[in-house]
């Protein structure tokens, strides 16, 4: 039997990058006029990875409303309404979703960080609107590039923080340029150098100061010294009373003894 023309239905495809944290991505997607939605179960159509943290799949052209959803429709985006065409749609820091009909445009932070950085993270934003690019704390995961972790933002921020452990070490925050690459070198003290072309070399770390260590080293001399000194009077009082009491002890026992013999 052939197909109806209501048999045939025309689709789009959606391309969504949403927070690092969210699993199980799928859209729920609808038709503001008529209220009919484009799957029967919730949280809707699933989406697959097609890499570099972003998840694809097809929508019915006569949709023009959606939710993303992740963790099984447990999160999800505000809602957005859009044109039936192909679209890309990025979930902002504040659930809100950037739709745009072109590949949006993107930028690549690039960080170098201290070995004992577990977990490197992305933190970004952007100041004059007060936008996050990430959900939550301590942001998007960083991924290890070899020599250097990287991740991809939107061009539109203009700070960023790197932050490590799990956001218990971070820098300051540091502000970029917008729309351009960006390459930063973080040292022990959280100390940074910037560059737009090519990863810098590490700031330098503050010498220690090796005048402030002598004296605590003296100082700590002297406490043990003078300690050494108390400790020695100490033993030598209690020797001291320990042999006069022997010699009381032998002295009277001579004197019993003495006594004894006399009374013989």
């Amino acid at each position: 039997m052939e197909n109806t023309a209501e048999d045939i239905v025309e689709t789009f495809k959606i391309h969504a990058s949403v927070p690092e944290n969210w699993r199980d991505v799928s859209v729920w997607a609808w038709d503001y006029k008529s209220s009919r939605d484009a799957s029967e179960v919730w949280p809707g159509i699933p989406l697959e990875p097609e890499g570099n943290g972003w998840f694809t799949g097809e929508l019915p052209c006569w949709v023009n409303s959606m939710i993303l959803c992740g963790n099984r429709g447990s999160v999800q985006s505000v809602k957005v309404s859009f044109r039936s065409k192909e679209i890309w749609v990025i979930v902002t820091g504040d659930l809100r979703c950037d739709v745009s009909y072109s590949m949006p445009d993107l930028i690549s932070v690039y960080a170098k960080v201290p070995v004992f950085w577990r977990n490197p993270h992305l933190w970004a934003w952007n100041g004059g609107h007060d936008k996050n690019a990430f959900y939550a704390w301590p942001g998007g995961l960083m991924i290890n590039d070899g020599d250097y972790f990287r991740l991809s933002a939107p061009a539109w921020i203009d700070h960023v923080i790197i932050n490590g452990k799990d956001g218990g070490v971070k820098t300051v925050d540091i502000e970029v340029e917008k729309g351009r690459n960006v390459y930063i070198n973080v040292n022990r003290q959280g100390d940074y150098s910037l560059s737009y072309e090519q990863m810098p070399a590490a700031p330098d770390e503050p010498e220690p100061d090796f005048e402030e260590g002598r004296q605590t080293v003296q100082d700590d001399f002297k406490a043990g010294k003078s300690s050494s000194v108390s400790g020695r009077k100490t033993a030598f009082k209690k020797a001291a009373v320990t042999a006069a009491a022997l010699i009381l002890s032998a002295a009277a026992l001579g004197f019993a003894l003495h006594s004894r013999h006399n009374r013989k």
